[in-house]
């Protein structure tokens, strides 16, 4: 289990079939009184089928960009005489799993070049309190140079491995989070 900063908890572990033979991953979110979240996936709960064999989460992690990552076990075989696996999950923690709701907050984030060779100009129509960039693994980004001019600020990646990497930008709006591509 894990606790968001909103104080809705997301839970992890195994979810049966209508069969009774085998289980799939299985996250669910709850608000702060226990009640189901039913603005996250499927009313609340979301499984993940990944073999045809048991999957079961183990572990679970809410990553800084608001993703929740899940890793656990998946058989390869239904009838239990398979291989057992490591599997991994990442799902997308905002409301609608996936479903980017607020389509504002794309207009109010502008990265460019992206990709590009590691510096970035980043242009923003909302006010900026904080910033967190961290690498595909969730991992935060060692001392990122980020040099604020009004709403116009520059990112500074290229001592950084090529790959993608995430930009958090903290607002009075909320969080909203972009990927950028380093070659």
């Amino acid at each position: 289990m894990a606790l968001q900063e909103d104080g809705k908890i997301v839970a992890g572990g195994f979810m049966g079939q209508t069969d009774g033979n085998r289980s799939d991953f299985g996250v669910a979110r709850f608000n702060s009184d226990g009640s189901f979240n039913v603005g996250f996936a499927d009313e609340g709960k979301v499984k993940t089928d990944f073999a045809g064999g048991d999957d079961e989460i183990w572990a679970l992690l809410l990553l800084p960009d608001g993703k929740i990552l899940a890793a656990g076990s998946a058989e390869d075989n239904p009838h239990h005489d398979g291989l057992t696996n490591f599997a991994l999950a990442r799902y997308h923690g905002g409301e609608g799993l996936g479903i980017e709701k607020n389509n504002k907050s794309k207009s109010l984030v502008t990265i460019y070049p992206n990709p590009g060779n590691g510096r970035f100009s980043i242009q923003t129509e909302a006010l900026v309190s904080s910033v967190s960039i961290t690498n595909i693994l969730g991992q935060r980004v060692k001392n990122p140079l980020f040099l604020s001019e009004n709403q116009h600020y520059t990112v500074d990646l290229s001592k950084e491995q090529p790959g993608m990497y995430f930009l958090s930008l903290k607002t009075e709006q909320g969080i909203l989070t972009k990927k950028i591509m380093v070659r």
